[in-house]
């Protein structure tokens, strides 16, 4: 494990909160004790840039298109368990589409309506496969969902719900255990839009496919691993810089969190220097460690135990991710690695990991 002699010198910059008083720097409460959906993994496969180089370099700038919708966009993450009777091709597609069209504007009919404005009754949804997400074998990771409705006095329709479902990854992860026939894994929904749509949407989702959909958290275990995991992926100049907030005991009055940012290439050679660059696989111990040299090189400069205090949201240049469920993919090329990830845990937390 680290410690202050082994620590890089790194720039380290905390949020302006941590300077308000001196009474913090003594606080060394009892240590935080993480609680994973799950037992944590020893290790964890390093899904990087090895997913973005699947196919050709045109074909992946196609890809890469529709891609871009998930990238810089705020969403809620979904747990999903294995859908029963779904259909990829065309036609069921159409029908569910027209189904879920009926059943909302049944909804605004009882008073429920899915957009807050008075033409509920024109809601429409529509299903379709997301072409930038699709297997080695040409089979779809995406279905697309998307509520939208006509304005009253306006041309066209406004978009008040966009949901994905993704598989990806699904396949090399459960590629050991069986299922049934009659049932399709997307263990992960995305979904970003209107509180009422989206509620719906999930009712309709559940009773026409016999599965549970529940909004997934992220505990610091599980927010440690990402930051550990993803810093080390891209190296390109001008990346956003990593960031770890953490919450502050609610026996300290007048602060509320404290954020330590970290410029991403010094990020980089730390996990470099703790983590075997040759292999894919990432263990538990590289991850505490990672996190351990951090917070002790905090420790150094502003005399605050970090360990004593609750790791609730994390950025880096891949993505944000906060530990209630929020989700912002802040680049193109790293989409496919978040959402395998993400299956990973979705697939850990349902037990349906080979």
């Amino acid at each position: 494990m680290a410690g202050p002699a082994s620590t890089p010198d790194l720039p380290i910059s905390g949020s302006r909160h941590q300077h308000s008083t001196g009474i913090y720097t003594s606080w060394n409460g009892r240590k935080r004790r993480y609680t994973p959906y799950t037992k944590t993994p020893k290790s964890r496969k390093l899904k990087g840039k090895h997913l973005e180089k699947r196919v050709s370099s045109e074909s992946q700038e196609a890809d890469d298109i529709p891609l871009k919708k998930f990238v810089n966009k705020t969403w809620y993450v979904y747990q999903v368990t294995p859908l029963y009777r779904f259909k990829q091709d065309k036609a069921s597609l159409k029908r569910y589409s027209r189904h879920l069209s009926s059943y909302l504007q049944s909804e605004a009919q009882k008073g429920i309506g899915v957009g807050g404005i008075e033409d509920d009754l024109g809601a429409r949804a529509l299903f379709q496969i997301l072409p930038g997400l699709v297997d080695e074998t040409g089979n779809a990771e995406g279905i697309e969902i998307t509520v939208s409705q006509k304005e009253n006095g306006r041309n066209g329709n406004k978009v008040t719900l966009t949901a994905i479902l993704s598989s990806v990854g699904c396949r090399e992860l459960t590629e050991m255990e069986g299922l049934p026939n009659d049932f399709e894994r997307f263990p992960v929904l995305l979904a970003k839009g209107l509180v009422a749509p989206m509620r719906q949407t999930i009712v309709w989702l559940e009773s026409q496919f016999d599965c549970r959909i529940r909004r997934m958290s992220f505990n610091p275990m599980l927010l440690s691993w990402m930051v550990a995991m993803w810093t080390g992926l891209y190296s390109e100049p001008m990346l956003k810089p990593v960031e770890l907030r953490y919450t502050v005991p609610a026996t300290l009055q007048g602060l509320s969190y404290i954020t330590m940012t970290i410029q991403q290439e010094d990020a980089c050679k730390l996990w470099k220097s703790i983590h075997n660059g040759d292999t894919e696989e990432v263990l538990n111990e590289e991850v505490a460690e990672f996190l351990q040299a951090l917070e002790t090189h905090f420790f150094h400069h502003f005399k605050i135990h970090l360990s004593a205090m609750t790791l609730n949201r994390i950025a880096t240049p891949l993505a944000f991710v906060g530990k209630e469920g929020r989700l912002k993919i802040l680049m193109t090329k790293g989409v496919r690695t978040v959402l395998y990830h993400l299956t990973e845990l979705s697939l850990e937390n349902t037990g349906l990991t080979a």
